[in-house]
C-alpha cells in the first residue's frame, strides 16, 4: 500500500523504523506496477539499518529508475504516432469486414456492394 513520502527532511532529523518501512512499501508498490521482483524487508522495532540493508534499498531504487527511464525513453511522440496509425489501419479493416458481410436472402450479380456507414 502506498504511503505519502516525507519530502522535507531536515538535517537535524533522524529516520525511524516507520520511515524505513514506508520506503520499503513504496518501493514495492512501484516495483509491482512495473512487474519487477526486488528484495524487501519487513522492518521491526529491533531492526537495525546495516550498510548492506541501505545498499539493498539503493539497489532497489536504481532498478526502479532504470525500468522507468527505459520505458520513458521508448514512449515518445514517434511511438504514439505509430500506435495511432496502427489503430487507424485496424479500424479501417474492421469496417471493411463489417460492410462485406451479406445478410441472408440477399442476392449478388457480381457487383460491388456499397452500404453507407452508419446504417443498413
Amino acid at each position: 500500500m502506498w504511503a505519502a513520502p516525507k519530502t522535507e527532511w531536515k538535517q537535524t532529523e533522524f529516520i525511524n523504523i516507520e520511515d524505513w518501512q514506508r520506503i520499503e512499501d513504496n518501493t514495492r508498490w512501484i516495483a509491482d506496477f512495473y512487474g519487477l521482483t526486488l528484495q524487501y524487508k519487513t522492518w521491526e522495532h529491533t531492526s537495525w539499518p546495516t550498510p548492506n540493508e541501505v545498499a539493498r534499498i539503493e539497489s532497489n531504487i536504481n532498478a526502479l529508475l532504470k525500468q522507468t527511464h527505459s520505458f520513458q525513453a521508448k514512449f515518445d511522440w514517434n511511438l504514439l504516432n505509430d500506435i495511432e496509425n496502427c489503430l487507424l489501419i485496424m479500424h479501417a479493416r474492421v469496417v471493411e469486414l463489417q460492410l462485406s458481410v451479406r445478410r441472408s436472402g440477399t442476392f449478388s450479380a457480381g457487383q460491388n456492394l456499397y452500404i453507407p456507414i452508419g446504417g443498413i
